[in-house]
């Protein structure tokens, strides 16, 4: 057979087997050429199981319905997206260190301890980044805070 004429053949059911230069999609069911197919070293063809087409569909609807969102928060933090929106209510939808209003979804971000990994609370990107650069050391903190009331 031919790779032109590969759409909507089956393989196990009607016996097609895919020939040099094809593959079988587990998610779709059809056998497409192996450029259909993104890379995966730890498979034996070298080839992941699902096409190019289902693997981008299957991300997207995991994006979507924030499974992937749920499965990053409870890996990072403990927590669910329940548990997120509880803290978000807590703040009263305001960023923990300044105020400001959250906005979500991307620059919505997780406060917590480096060294415990206790969850402190939600900050919006600013405040997240300002953290990041001084390591969370109140002292360097304490530092900038003069060194910016001695310049006004």
């Amino acid at each position: 057979m031919t790779v032109a004429g590969v759409e909507g053949r089956r393989w196990r059911r009607d016996g097609v087997t895919p020939q040099a230069g094809e593959k079988w999609c587990t998610a779709c069911q059809r056998v497409l050429p192996v450029a259909s197919f993104h890379k995966n070293r730890s498979r034996y063809d070298g080839l992941r199981n699902t096409c190019k087409d289902c693997s981008r569909l299957h991300h997207r609807h995991r994006v979507e319905s924030g499974r992937m969102r749920e499965a990053s928060l409870r890996r990072r933090y403990g927590l669910g997206l329940g548990d997120l929106a509880a803290l978000r209510e807590t703040q009263g939808g305001l960023c923990a260190a300044c105020g400001d209003e959250l906005q979500g979804g991307r620059l919505e971000h997780v406060d917590h301890c480096h060294t415990t990994g206790r969850v402190r609370g939600i900050l919006c990107l600013n405040c997240n980044l300002a953290l990041g650069y001084v390591q969370d050391d109140p002292a360097r903190l304490q530092s900038l805070i003069v060194y910016l009331a001695a310049s006004q």
